[in-house]
Parts: C-alpha cells; structure tokens; sequence
C-alpha cells in the first residue's frame, strides 16, 4: 500500500530560484538605466541642436530681408536739374562777336554783353538750383560678436495696427538668468527689434532672450569690393566706415553658434556648435554697383555700361 506524498521544492533549489532571479532583475535594472542615460543624453543633444538651429533660423531670416534704402528721388533730382542747366546754356550761347571794322565800338559790345548776361535765364537757374544730399536712412552695423540693422522682416501681430513691414534689429551677447531656475546666469543671445526705423539703429526696441548658456557667437561678413572669398570680421555703413562699407550693405553674412550644456553633472560641460551663412537678397546697392561697373569697364579699356554714347556722323552724302 502506497501512501500520498506531496512533492515541492526543497530548501536549497528555492535558494537556487531567487538567487538567479536576483541576477536576472540586477542585469535587467542596469540595463534599463543605461538606456535611460542615453535617451537622456540623445534628448539632451536634440534639444541643444533644435536650439542652435531654431536661433540660426530667426537670424537668417531676418539678415535675409535685410533693407537698404537708396535715396534715388535725390539722384533723379540732382540728373534732372543739372540736364536743365545745361540745355538752356546750349540755347542760349552768347553771341558771335561783331566781325573787326564794324561801326559798333568796343565799349557798346561789352555793355551789350553784361546785359546778356544778366538777363540770361540759365544765370537764375544756377543761382536756384542747390543740389539735394543723399541721406542714408538706413544701417547695417555689424561687429565679430554684434549685429544691428534695418531688415523688412516685421511681422504685425495684430489687425490694422500702425506699423509696416520695416524694422530695426539687433542681435548681441549679454548675461541673463536662466528661465528655469532664475538663479543661475550665463551669457545669452539677446534679439532687439522695434517696428520703426529712428536715427540710432542700436537703442531702443524690445528685448528678446534667444538662446542661454552660448559659448560661441562669431560674425563674419562679405560683400562688394572685397576678394574673392575674403570675409571681414566687421561691416559699418555710417560715416565710420570705410570706402568699402560705407553706405553699401554685405552681400551675406556667416554666423557660427555655439551653446554649452551640462548632461551629466559627473561629466564636463558640451559645447555644440553650428555654422550658417545667411545671404541679404535684395542689398540695393546701386552707388557701389556704379563704381565698381566704371573700374571695370575702366581696368578692361571699354566705356561704362550705361554711359551715352558719342553718335557717329554718317558718311556718303
């Protein structure tokens, strides 16, 4: 006769089970913290690259529609009358002396050639005419690690407001304290703007922080007049400038931004970095186009584009 029995575990296979079941749930939590060090580091980096890149994106934009005003009325203006003058002197030429041994002495000629030539209109027009100074109504200031300027990148947030698509902007590094815990303060990307153009290009305006923590901001800029692939660290249209960047905007500007972040506080802090070279659409700068046309045209041995030319009298008649 058989009696019941009930099998189990004994004592050293239980210990057996939960010492590889500890194994398992330790190998399972480091991996699980490994992983979540790297979506950390990845999120991290995502974040830092979406920064710099959102940052570059709104310079860009703005640089893009960077806006020269030429005062082409003061041109027009100044051809107009001084093409005016000029023909009325050809239509109104003195007259051809009298021939020698004519009956009218010396004394009446030279009265009736005073008079002539008070009574001649061109005289008054000359005397009215006063040639219109161009203005520079606009600027493009621009230093290795600062950027003020007049761009048409204003964007009216509210209906029938009174402001135009004109505007001043600037961009510049100054320290802030961080939007997370107002504690803490590092160098920041500032952005001014203000929706009207005033005679000082970098007061006034409001104050925008753009990115925190930068490490790197550098300008650099290239236009008209320069070598071929030679950049400049700063670009002045006013009257500080030079005979290359006076009064004429750049052509494109490069601008490098670099932002350090901590990850890991037992790690040192990153720096990532990006490069953008934004390039001004419209310059609109007709008086340098001018002069570099004339030196080339002067260097090559041709006329000036655009210049008259001297109309050849035809032959065989």
């Amino acid at each position: 006769m058989k009696l019941n029995t009930n099998n189990g575990f004994t004592l050293l296979e239980t210990i057996i089970a939960l010492a590889l079941l500890a194994i398992l749930a330790l190998a399972s939590s480091k991996s699980i913290q490994s992983s979540m060090r790297s979506k950390k580091q990845i999120q991290h980096k995502i974040d830092r690259q979406s920064l710099v890149r959102d940052a570059l994106s709104v310079m860009k934009r703005d640089i893009e529609r960077a806006f020269n005003y030429y005062d082409f009325h003061a041109e027009l203006y100044n051809e107009t009358q001084k093409e005016r003058i000029a023909n009325c002197e050809k239509n109104n030429k003195p007259k051809t002396p009298t021939a020698p041994g004519s009956t009218t002495g010396g004394g009446a000629n030279t009265g009736s050639a005073a008079t002539g030539a008070a009574n001649n209109p061109c005289t008054e027009m000359k005397a009215k005419f006063k040639e219109k100074k161009q203005t520079s109504l606009t600027h493009f200031l621009g230093e290795s690690d600062s950027l003020h300027f007049t761009s048409s990148s204003n964007i009216r947030a509210q209906v029938d407001i009174p402001e135009g698509n004109l505007a001043e902007v600037g961009y510049y590094i100054d320290s802030c304290k961080s939007r997370k815990t107002r504690k803490s303060v590092s160098k920041c990307l500032w952005r001014r703007t203000i929706a009207y153009i005033d005679d000082d290009v970098k007061k006034d305006g409001s104050k925008t922080v753009l990115v925190e923590n930068v490490d790197k901001f550098d300008l650099r800029y290239i236009g008209v007049g320069l070598d071929e692939g030679e950049w400049r660290k700063a670009w002045v249209t006013d009257e500080s400038g030079d005979d290359i960047t006076k009064d004429t905007f750049p052509l494109a500007v490069e601008v490098t931004l670099g932002v350090k972040q901590k990850v890991d506080k037992r790690k040192k802090a990153k720096t990532f970095a990006m490069t953008v070279v934004a390039p001004i659409r419209f310059p609109n700068n007709i008086k340098k186009d001018k002069e570099v046309a004339a030196a080339k045209a002067k260097e090559a041995g041709t006329q000036t584009p655009g210049a008259p030319t001297t109309p050849t009298t035809p032959t065989g008649n």
